[in-house]
């Protein structure tokens, strides 16, 4: 089963405002909820960039397989004063893309509260996989089975 965790968290030890540990079926991604929150949405962003050039992730599109052959996948962060503080987060996908709209009224800890629920659902829809070592992980498998 795949498995993302956002986290607020007081400092980060390598002194960035964003880092995220990627294993077989999980994400834990922690945000210095000292920083400011555009700073944060910024580096979110960098760092899923990162981490999306790993290509461990895929998205199925109406019933294509979008991966690294295709283009690169997207996850992107943006503020977006749009966004009211009572939504917090607007996520949009579409094909090869998933971006997370951010109020730019609420804090570090409710943008992680935020993101795991829109997470959560979006993840539900079933359309994003993790190649891992050869193997495909969904949310249907065990993450502790291997």
């Amino acid at each position: 089963m795949l498995h993302v965790a956002y986290r607020a968290v007081n400092g980060l030890a390598s002194g960035r405002l964003v880092e995220i540990d990627e294993d077989r079926g999980r994400l834990d991604v922690r945000m210095d909820s000292r920083a400011p929150l555009e700073d944060v949405v910024l580096e979110l962003t960098d760092r899923m960039r990162e981490l999306m050039a790993k290509e461990h992730w895929f998205q199925i599109w109406r019933g294509r397989v979008l991966g690294p052959e295709d283009r690169r996948l997207e996850v992107a962060f943006e503020v977006d004063r749009r966004v009211g503080r009572h939504m917090g987060v607007n996520v949009r996908e579409g094909e090869g893309y998933v971006r997370f709209h951010v109020s730019p009224e609420i804090t570090v800890e409710e943008l992680a509260r935020a993101l795991n629920a829109n997470v959560r659902e979006l993840l539900a829809g079933r359309q994003w996989f993790q190649w891992w070592d050869g193997e495909i992980i969904t949310m249907d498998d065990s993450a502790e089975a291997a």
